[in-house]
C-alpha cells in the first residue's frame, strides 16, 4: 500500500531520528539509554545495567577526561563496555576533541552508542563484539562536521585494521604509551590527525543505513 509523502515508513524513521537528536540537545541526556531502560530492555543474564550519569562523571574526572595534556597528542577516550555510549558522552562533552572508542558485545547496545556519537558529533570507532576476547564482528565510525555527525560501517578491511589498533593501543597502554596510532585512511591536511575521518557528511538517511544488514 503506498503512503503519501511524510507518512511512508523512510519519512517516519527521520522525523523520529530528528525528533530524538532534538530530545538529546536540550535535555543533555543519553535518551536512547533511557528508553532502553525504561521498556525493561536491559537484562541481567547479559549484565545490562545502564552505569548511571553521575558515576560516569565521577570515572571521567578520575581518568582526566578534560584535563590539560602534558603533549600535543590527541587524546583518546575507550570504554570496553559501553552500553548506549553514556560514559563516552561525557566524556566527549568534557574533551569534544579527542577520539572515543566503544565496543559492546550486544549489538543493539553498539548501535545506540554509534548513534549518540553521531549525535553529539564526536569522533568515535563503535564496536559490536567481546571485549574479554577480542572479537570484533562489525563497527562503525562516526565522524565530527561543521554540519553535524556523520555514522558509517566499516568494511571488514576497516574493521581488521581497527582490531589490530585497538589491540595495540591496549599494549601501548600497559606499557606507559597511551597514544594509539591507526593508520591513515583518509587525508584530512593534517599530519597529527590520529585517525582517518570520513570527509563526506552522509544525510540522516544516509546515516540510518549504517545499520543495516544482518547481526
Amino acid at each position: 500500500m503506498d503512503h503519501p509523502r511524510g507518512q511512508r515508513s523512510v519519512d517516519l524513521f527521520a522525523e523520529a531520528f530528528g525528533q530524538l537528536q532534538e530530545q538529546m540537545v536540550a535535555t543533555d541526556a543519553d535518551v536512547l539509554g533511557a528508553v532502553y531502560e525504561e521498556y525493561g530492555l536491559s537484562s541481567d543474564a547479559f549484565g545490562q545495567h545502564f552505569t548511571p550519569h553521575s558515576v560516569c562523571e565521577t570515572m571521567a574526572e578520575i581518568a582526566g577526561v578534560g584535563d590539560e595534556s602534558d603533549t600535543n597528542d590527541r587524546q583518546t577516550v575507550l570504554d570496553p563496555a559501553c552500553g548506549s555510549g553514556r560514559t563516552l558522552l561525557v566524556a566527549g562533552r568534557k574533551q569534544p576533541d579527542a577520539l572515543f572508542v566503544g565496543q559492546d558485545k550486544d549489538p543493539l547496545c553498539a548501535r545506540m552508542t554509534a548513534l549518540n556519537c553521531c549525535f553529539l558529533n564526536l569522533d568515535a570507532y563503535v564496536i559490536q563484539g567481546d571485549s574479554l576476547t577480542v572479537e570484533f564482528q562489525r563497527a562503525w565510525q562516526t565522524s565530527y562536521s561543521s554540519l553535524g555527525g556523520s555514522v558509517r560501517e566499516l568494511d571488514d578491511d576497516e574493521v581488521e585494521e581497527l582490531h589490530e589498533w585497538v589491540t595495540d593501543a591496549f599494549e601501548n597502554t600497559v606499557e606507559g604509551d597511551n597514544q594509539p596510532r591507526p593508520a591513515q585512511g583518509t587525508d584530512t591536511g593534517s599530519e597529527d590527525q590520529a585517525s582517518p575521518v570520513a570527509t563526506s557528511v552522509p544525510s540522516e538517511q544516509a546515516s540510518l543505513g549504517a545499520f543495516g544488514g544482518s547481526d
